[in-house]
């Protein structure tokens, strides 16, 4: 039945042409008229009488909130734009083949592929070691980046920054949220430990969609005079349908920046590949962020996802992907090849003359028409590129770090060997080679040892003989062994932080067990603050920024913690509340590994509190607060008094406070929430001091 569908007469893919389905290119677009003057924040809340069908009255988009023009035009700066991203990719295309490579290599070793490429026997064996390695360090990693919804604080710089601060650490959590961030972080971090350098992209993104919902409006009731009921109707409008700070993970493959420089933000320049649908690329056209797209009317795009990059070609095919050119993107829809770049060009400032400035530059289709659809001044008032790149281990003046996996590669190649080895020895114990003379005339069919068979031959002695094998010894499988251990050794992946056994026997105590996990979370430490500094402070500031720079009207934001238990009620965030300068603190460092220690030594003190208030006073330890700091910091409970009751301090009265009252004349009452048997151990005991004793003879 398939094969019908695949026979001679049946259309082609379109985008080659021919039966009936030419070559087609994006089509013709109507670019959105401009948005009036907001000189108000406005809401994107519906009334009962409105239907808010005018998105013009919503929010300034993007393009006509950043203040900069788009320079597509200018041809002067339009090809020094086109020189700018060409020659970089140009200057770096060796060092980035020669990267690419040592990449796909250590993808594959992940994906379970041998870099062993002797053969000793009928099969090819491979140690899964380096994806061993890869997924005890990851889980890790993201347990202590995110075991606790607070992973992050802002604070602001001045005092009066403080309550904009909150606002601001709230409006970036819903952000994250919508983002869907611990799920891009996920694969980030797992990239990162392959490949040694992970990339993201932070920007402010806008999306116009038809949406189709229904309003309830109140209308008079004709049964029930003065009485009115709800009428349903339908509203179809264009509104914007994501408004926001978004987050995406640029695939290692598709990243290019100078290879010299020590971070992302010494660079001077960066740049990111993707593909895009023509309707992606129409809606671009008509919100006015980018020009010139009438070129790419009939242009019918580029046919290859992997934009001719034969090691991402090659990483497809890995994973069993064998046509990447047409196993991602729908075959009858024009795709289009997009670089984003950021770094300096010479451009007109606003008192007309040309300096070098930080700037965005689009480029559509590099390989043909070299469309160069948007040039603009950097339109981030944060006026740094939208990148973070984390590397697990970075060296001074190289941008692409070192993972979990570059350091034991060889290791694993000769753990490989070994291996094979072993077991090609031992194929040579269980099925022996024969000695057979040439008067024998045996076939070697009859060779295969069988109960039961026999063999008939014209000399017993002369005919045939085992062919001598000298015993199979351990000496391989200790290589072996000792080269799992260098090789976790080496990653810092030890055996008791995977869960696995010592490949050299286990003699160990239990405190010694934890006591080599303990000593192997402190490799985790730079890989954490690597991640904080490089990634989570970086990206959280251009946030804060883009959120004082292109919200117009006010947000409705809801914060969840854990299990779905509410931090705070809710939240109305206007532009004019995220106003400020702030500092990011991460919060996820190495402090958080010994956490859950930290946890149970409270606990512990908690459950000893009463012997402890018995010895050294009734107000030794404040059991009440105690239980809600542990519920707080420990479980991340932020609603804490809706399961426990703290007392009031400020109205109760201590012992001594009563004593002193009584020396008064005064007896104050019980309150409801007083700690009886804590007061008359206290009275008994200053009844009997000599204070006592001399008030009662005065």
């Amino acid at each position: 039945m398939l094969g019908n569908l695949f026979t001679a007469g049946s259309p082609p893919n379109p985008r080659t042409g021919g039966a009936g389905f030419p070559q087609r290119g994006m089509g013709t677009f109507k670019v959105r008229p401009g948005t009036q003057a907001v000189d108000a924040p406005y809401t994107l809340t519906e009334s009962a009488f409105t239907d808010g069908t005018d998105i013009e009255q919503k929010a300034k988009l993007y393009s006509e909130s950043i203040g900069y023009p788009n320079l597509a035009k200018d041809q002067f700066v339009v090809e020094q734009a086109k020189g700018a991203v060409l020659s970089g990719i140009k200057d770096v295309f060796n060092v980035m083949e020669f990267m690419r490579n040592k990449w796909l290599l250590l993808y594959r070793l992940y994906r379970g592929e041998s870099m062993d490429t002797f053969s000793y026997g009928r099969n090819k064996l491979h140690s899964p070691e380096p994806y061993k390695i890869v997924e005890t360090m990851h889980p890790r990693i993201m347990r202590h980046m995110f075991s606790s919804e607070r992973w992050f604080k802002l604070y602001g710089e001045h005092d009066e920054h403080d309550d904009a601060a909150k606002l601001q650490e709230v409006m970036c959590r819903e952000q994250l949220r919508a983002a869907r961030y611990r799920e891009k972080a996920n694969r980030f971090i797992r990239d990162g430990l392959i490949y040694g350098t992970a990339v993201q992209k932070t920007y402010w993104k806008q999306e116009l969609g038809e949406m189709t919902y229904r309003t309830a409006k109140p209308v008079p009731d004709d049964k029930f005079p003065g009485a009115t009921k709800k009428k349903l109707s339908t509203v179809k409008r264009r509104e914007l349908i994501f408004d926001g700070n978004e987050v995406q993970n640029v695939s290692i493959f598709d990243f290019l920046t100078s290879p010299n420089a020590s971070s992302i933000e010494e660079a001077e320049w960066a740049a990111d590949r993707s593909g895009w649908p023509d309707y992606k690329v129409k809606s671009m056209g008509e919100l006015g962020y980018w020009l010139n797209l009438e070129k790419l009317k009939d242009h019918p795009g580029s046919p290859d996802i992997s934009f001719g990059d034969e090691f991402k070609e090659r990483k497809s095919y890995s994973y069993g992907v064998f046509d990447p050119r047409e196993s991602s993107w729908a075959p009858h829809v024009p795709h289009y090849e997009v670089i984003d770049w950021w770094g300096p060009l010479v451009v007109k400032n606003e008192r007309g003359s040309y300096e070098t400035r930080m700037c965005n530059v689009v480029m559509v289709e590099p390989k043909s028409l070299q469309l160069i659809v948007r040039v603009t001044q950097c339109p981030f008032w944060h006026q740094k590129k939208p990148y973070q790149v984390w590397r697990p281990i970075g060296l001074e003046d190289e941008m692409f770090g070192i993972g979990a996996l570059e350091m034991i590669a060889k290791l694993s190649m000769e753990k490989d060997m070994k291996r094979n080895l072993l077991m090609t020895a031992t194929q040579l114990e269980a099925n022996p080679m024969w000695l057979v003379s040439d008067e024998a005339n045996i076939p070697s069919g009859q060779l295969v040892i069988e109960p039961g068979m026999a063999i008939r031959v014209p000399n017993i002695e002369n005919s045939v003989a085992p062919l001598h094998v000298p015993q199979v010894s351990d000496s391989a499988l200790k290589a072996e062994n000792v080269l799992t251990a260098d090789i976790r050794e080496t990653s810092g992946a030890t055996s008791p932080s995977m869960g696995a056994s010592d490949p050299f026997g286990s003699g160990k105590t239990a405190t010694q067990h934890m006591s080599e996990i303990d000593e192997g979370n402190l490799r985790l430490v730079p890989m954490i603050e690597a991640f904080e500094n490089e990634v989570v402070t970086p990206m959280l500031e251009q946030m804060t920024w883009n959120n004082q720079q292109f919200m117009s009207y006010p947000r409705v934001v809801r914060e969840f913690g854990p299990l779905g238990l509410k931090f705070h009620d809710r939240y109305e965030i206007r532009p004019e509340d995220v106003l400020g300068r702030f500092i990011v603190q991460p919060l996820s460092s190495h402090k958080l590994t010994t956490k859950q220690t930290q946890v149970q030594q409270l606990v512990n003190i908690l459950d000893r509190a009463p012997i402890i208030n018995q010895m050294y006073g009734p107000n030794a330890v404040k059991m009440p607060k105690l239980l809600a700091l542990i519920l707080e910091q420990g479980f991340d409970i932020r609603n804490v008094d809706e399961i426990i009751s703290v007392p009031n301090e400020a109205n109760l009265l201590t012992p001594t406070q009563e004593h002193e009252l009584w020396y008064h004349g005064k007896v104050s009452p019980r309150r409801s929430d007083d700690n009886d048997m804590r007061h008359v151990i206290a009275h008994t005991e200053e009844i009997g001091s000599e204070r006592f004793a001399e008030t009662e003879r005065i």
